[in-house]
């Protein structure tokens, strides 16, 4: 048993320094191969100095210089044997090589041990059972090697060992059992020794340099199970770093694969980085192209664990880790790649928010349409749609309602117009439907008013219900426009001109060129006067009707252009609202306008229009405090005008802005109240201090007066019931003023009574006023 022992922990360090020997280069691998020779040389030789101790089969047992000499030739064998593997890289497919001269010479090394006449008679031998434990010993030594070479595990080398101790000494009895002694029939020799003085010191020192041998092999074993690891997480997080599958490879064994590569194989690592390169990637030619390649794409199929394939391209390049050299190939999925490019041709053709079709798309459409136009002769349609006051519905419901809204009109544009019409979204709120084969002209009218129709209709978002409506411009093709840039350019030019009036059509006309000129120019004088304070404010005044006495003015703002002239507000409020520039606007017109009512008399009030789109981030309240404290203007004597077009909406927010608004202590008035929807529930929701009646009734007064009069009368005794007071503006003839005295108006303001004049005109007007107030009186 200890014979055993001892020879299967020789043959254990002999496989672990083979190992060793394996993976080292150059002149250390020699050294390794050494100190492997020589562990098999010292373990074989004292176990079979311990074997011989025993008498067996009559055997005298007892070491002699015959033990010593096949112990050598056993070290020798066995280091050619090495030598030759350590030479040829030990690959496994040679092992057989190797174990077939060490099996001889281990089968010599017993021979020449029981023929040493150490006793009287003649050996005799079975040569059939001679030969049957030669070849055991070999086939048993290469299953040993083949096994322990097979793996770093330490199971592998356990494994490896017990094949190698059981195959020889299954060699080692067959031996015996195959050997017989002729009594008498040989010369009597005397034994050299039978002492064991000195084969014990040989003995000892056999098991000595096992024993160092064990403790190098563990030290390096120690060493390189570190170095092992350390290499092992330089490779994952070396192949982990990249988005693709990724495999280390040393030959044509992996040794590392990232989880990606695990993804696209549908296996684990654990059985990838036990597997061949080629399980997963059979085609030879391929790997072959691949490795005459390096750093060049190779497309090929990858066979997955479940036996499917899938189409990859691989990428190799080699590097060295450790002194070994080590092939890093990539791995991509080629098909998600050409559904990404197919995804990302779509994503460049189309709005991400709507999934309609974008400028660029549209752009193509009508380079076909014009082809198609010019080989049927068939004429089509434009149409440049924007929804009316967008920014507006951001500011006051937020971002979020505002893309719910342009989803909605999107889908009900996609329910509106024929299959055959194309649509885009080519802006934040502008869209474009081509209407082809257009037969007639009428054929534009009518679907305009139809794409008009399904904007007007109220989008019911969750908890809000927003009233929208469109301008739509309309052109034709190709009267209108030869190619795409022109076409769209006419369209839009004809949809400007519509936003003057909003919620209404146009059909683009040649001079709208000259409109459209006057649009940019206006944005231009616009964009000077910010940057160069540029704007005036001119004051009206209101008088009382029953007194006739001054008590107040509204500010009316006016811009200069380049040439000092003044700009009425209608020109530039609608662009200045479309660029986003009336927050500024109106914040400097509050600002200015209670700075200069603060210098006049203190029973005089001040009116300053405010924008809807001044709602629009909840700061304005705030503003309107600040600017009160800071002009030293009562907040009393300050007039807030909006018009009915920022309750459209109806909400909450809007609502809670207008409370805050009258928190401050300035006055909330409606004004242009007569126009539009005219809603009488906005009267009730919000307590109004004064309705401002819009100067389209005293235009009207002269040609359908007694309709007129009865609607003045109305809104007047209206007014005073909910208690709002009431000014009518646009009095200029002095039978207006009189019928609205007749019937107990509040309050008037137009030209009959004074012109908006500047503010040094004012100081002027109240010297007189009062001075005239004054003579009446006396």
């Amino acid at each position: 048993m200890l014979t055993a022992v001892i020879f299967a922990v020789s043959c254990f360090l002999v496989i672990s320094l083979l190992q060793h020997a394996s993976e080292a280069n150059g002149i250390l691998r020699s050294g390794w191969l050494i100190a492997a020779l020589l562990a098999v040389g010292a373990g074989g030789g004292a176990a079979h100095y311990l074997a011989t101790l025993i008498p067996a089969q009559g055997w005298p047992g007892g070491e002699n210089l015959a033990t010593l000499t096949s112990s050598i030739i056993v070290v020798g064998s066995a280091g050619i044997a090495g030598w030759a593997a350590g030479i040829l890289r030990i690959d496994r497919h040679l092992i057989i090589a190797a174990a077939l001269p060490s099996a001889i010479t281990i089968a010599t090394m017993h021979l020449a041990v029981m023929a040493y006449p150490r006793f009287q008679g003649q050996l005799m031998w079975l040569a059939v059972m001679m030969a049957a434990s030669t070849a055991l010993a070999a086939v048993g030594g290469a299953c040993g090697l083949w096994i322990g070479k097979s793996g770093r595990a330490v199971g592998f080398r356990v494994a490896g060992t017990v094949a190698l101790t059981a195959s020889t000494y299954l060699h080692h009895a067959i031996t015996l059992y195959a050997t017989s002694i002729g009594v008498g029939a040989g010369p009597n020799k005397p034994v050299l020794s039978t002492s064991f003085d000195w084969t014990v010191g040989v003995t000892v020192l056999r098991g000595l340099l096992i024993f160092t041998l064990i403790l190098m092999g563990t030290w390096f074993e120690v060493r390189d199970i570190r170095r092992s690891r350390h290499k092992d997480e330089r490779l994952k997080s070396l192949a982990e770093a990249t988005l693709d599958g990724l495999v280390v490879c040393v030959g044509t064994q992996i040794v590392h694969a990232n989880q990606n590569f695990s993804v696209l194989a549908r296996s684990c690592q654990e059985i990838i980085r036990a597997s061949e390169f080629s399980r997963w990637i059979p085609d030879v030619a391929a790997v072959d192209l691949l490795s005459a390649r390096p750093n060049l794409p190779v497309q090929t199929n990858l066979v997955r664990s479940d036996g499917s394939c899938i189409e990859v391209e691989l990428v190799q390049q080699t590097i060295d880790v450790d002194g070994k050299a080590h092939s890093v190939i990539g791995i991509r999925h080629l098909s998600p790649r050409r559904d990404t490019g197919q995804q990302l041709q779509i994503a460049l053709q189309h709005d991400a928010l709507t999934g309609l079709s974008n400028r660029a798309r549209l752009n193509i459409v009508l380079q076909e349409m014009f082809a198609l136009e010019a080989a049927s002769r068939q004429p089509f349609a434009v149409y440049s749609i924007d929804i009316d006051r967008f920014k507006h519905v951001n500011d006051v419901f937020g971002n979020g309602y505002g893309d719910q809204l342009l989803v909605g009109f999107a889908q009900r544009l996609r329910k509106t117009v024929g299959s055959d019409h194309f649509i885009a979204r080519i802006g934040g709120d502008e869209f474009v439907v081509v209407q082809p084969n257009l037969a007639a002209i009428d054929d534009t009218g009518r679907l305009a008013i139809c794409l008009a129709s399904i904007v007007a209709e109220p989008f019911v978002l969750g908890s809000v219900t927003i009233k929208a409506t469109a301008s739509i411009g309309v052109a034709v093709a190709p009267k209108d426009g030869a190619n795409p840039e022109q076409i769209l350019k006419s369209a839009d030019q004809a949809m400007q001109q519509a936003k003057r009036t909003r919620n209404s059509v146009k059909t683009f006309a040649p001079e709208m060129d000259e409109s459209f000129s006057d649009r940019v120019h206006i944005e231009l004088i616009l964009a000077n006067a910010i940057l160069n304070d540029r704007f005036v404010l001119h004051y009206q005044p209101l008088f009382d009707v029953a007194s006739g006495a001054l008590i107040g003015f509204e500010a009316l703002i006016r811009m200069i252009d380049d040439h000092g002239r003044l700009v009425p507000p209608a020109s530039f409020i609608p662009v200045a609202e479309d660029m986003g520039l009336l927050g500024e606007i109106g914040a400097w017109a509050l600002k200015e306008a209670c700075v200069n009512a603060a210098k006049w008399p203190e029973q005089l009030t001040i009116a300053v229009n405010l924008s809807a789109t001044q709602f629009g981030d909840g700061s304005l309240a705030h503003l309107v405090s600040s600017t009160i404290h800071d002009s030293g203007l009562a907040a009393s004597r300050l007039e807030l005008e909006i018009t009915e077009s920022l309750l459209l909406e109806d909400s909450d927010s809007i609502m809670a802005e207008l409370r805050a608004l009258k928190d401050t202590g300035a006055k909330i008035v409606m004004d242009d109240f007569g126009t539009g929807y005219s809603s009488l529930s906005y009267l009730w929701k919000f307590p109004f201090d004064k309705l401002k009646v819009d100067r389209s009734f005293m235009t009207g007064f002269d040609g359908t007066g007694e309709r007129v009069k009865t609607v003045l009368r109305t809104v007047i005794g209206l007014g005073r019931e909910l208690n709002m007071r009431v000014t009518v503006e646009g009095v200029e003839t002095d039978e207006q003023a009189a019928f609205l005295k007749s019937v107990n108006g509040d309050q008037v303001q137009g030209y009959l009574y004074g012109v908006p004049m500047t503010s040094a005109d004012v100081s002027i007007f109240l010297e007189e006023s009062f001075s005239n107030a004054r003579q009446r009186q006396a």
